[in-house]
């Protein structure tokens, strides 16, 4: 799989959480939408969490906590806003 980094960051936030952001842009059947990416929101003290991907062999998912869900990507500013709206609503924090 060839894959380009296209977006990437890593912060702490308000000293209680980690935020990284990772997108790549593939060429790999597998990744239909030409897109691979991980978005992570973890609370450091308590491990609660959102986290949105799309490794394989999995289609675009959802975790927040220890549950799991389908996720409909469509392209990547809807998947950071949807990834942004899912922090607010789980930890009431705005990213």
């Amino acid at each position: 799989m060839k894959a380009q980094l296209i977006e990437y960051f890593k912060q702490e936030v308000k000293g209680q959480y980690i935020l990284e952001v990772k997108i790549w842009r593939v060429r790999d059947k597998r990744y239909s939408n030409g897109i691979k990416y991980s978005l992570i929101f973890l609370e450091l003290l308590s491990e609660r969490r959102i986290l949105m991907d799309n490794h394989h062999p999995k289609k675009p998912h959802l975790h927040i906590d220890e549950q799991e869900f389908e996720y409909h990507y469509v392209n990547i500013q809807t998947l950071l806003d949807d990834f942004k709206h899912c922090v607010f609503k789980h930890f009431s924090e705005k990213i």
